[in-house]
């Protein structure tokens, strides 16, 4: 179980309200729920700029985007995108070829060119593998826990090495962990708190990105670990 520790946070960013275009920067615009997450924030009015490896990977959203060429490892990429921007968004995954550190080694990166930037608010997608003191202690929870460490035991102690970093960070970040993901329509109907899981919770990725966007006007959760459910 991780324990939250909690320094003296950076003051909220006031331009984040739900009216107010902003200009946003997103890592793991090319994947699979990226795609979903880039595609509403450019239906909302936001201007987006992304940092992909391959741009081509990004399709008709390539000419709808700034785009920034690089890694996301990489400390001068990351400088370059998050630069002037208002917000950072992070649904990055790791693929075949991703190195057993690809969050920790991506935030560290992400952490300091925010602060370089005076950029304060981070959110970030990750996964029903990491557990909080504040989730509820439900045998569903304890169970999906334990079954993605089980798969995937590298990816989720990175993970919870990334949350311990931004934790001891001054930035106003938001991880918000999601169950299953699935390819489904957005339907608008998704919870975020410290909730009960089902052992075989699921929710689409569509969902997922509107719950995301939904952290840059609502500071609730903010230097928080929320999940989101269908």
């Amino acid at each position: 179980m991780h324990t939250m520790t909690r320094p003296a946070p950076h003051p909220p960013t006031a331009l984040l309200t739900p009216r107010a275009p902003l200009h946003l920067a997103v890592l793991g615009a090319s994947g699979r729920s990226g795609r979903h997450l880039v595609e509403q924030a450019l239906a909302a009015g936001h201007a987006v700029r992304v940092l992909v490896r391959d741009p081509q990977k990004l399709g008709p959203l390539a000419g709808r985007v700034a785009v920034v060429q690089g890694d996301a490892t990489d400390p001068t990429a990351l400088a370059a995108l998050v630069a002037n921007t208002d917000a950072v968004l992070s649904v990055l995954g790791a693929v075949k070829g991703s190195p057993d550190n690809l969050f920790t080694r991506s935030t560290r990166g992400l952490v300091g060119a925010m602060q370089a930037s005076g950029v304060s608010r981070l959110i970030v997608l990750g996964g029903a593998g990491v557990r909080v003191s504040q989730d509820p202690r439900t045998l569903g929870g304890r169970l999906a826990a334990l079954a993605t460490s089980l798969m995937i035991p590298r990816q989720v102690r990175d993970a919870h090495e990334q949350l311990s970093m931004l934790e001891t960070s001054d930035l106003d970040w938001t991880v918000v962990r999601a169950p299953q993901l699935t390819e489904g329509p957005a339907t608008g109907q998704f919870r975020v708190g410290y909730l009960p899981r089902p052992a075989l919770a699921r929710i689409s990725r569509a969902d997922v990105a509107a719950a995301l966007l939904s952290q840059l006007a609502d500071l609730r959760w903010r230097r928080q670990a929320p999940v989101v459910l269908a």
